[in-house]
């Protein structure tokens, strides 16, 4: 890997005062090794600073939201 490959990415946007995840994705090469979740995660802590709600339209964010009880 290079220094600047880009090897996943997260977006979201404002929605009704909060942010929803709308698509988490990660190359082929980097997959299995949790890393939508650690920017999934890096997400809802931000959200969480600064006190906004944070919700899903992505597959695998839903799931995430889900399992930790906010979906």
């Amino acid at each position: 890997m290079k220094d600047d490959e880009e090897i996943g990415y997260i977006e979201y946007r404002q929605n009704n005062g909060g942010w929803e995840i709308t698509e988490t994705r990660i190359m082929p090469d980097f997959r299995g090794q949790s890393l939508a979740r650690l920017l999934v995660d890096h997400v809802i802590s931000e959200a969480d600073r600064q006190g906004l709600a944070i919700s899903a339209s992505c597959d695998y964010a839903e799931e995430v939201l889900a399992r930790s009880g906010r979906g």
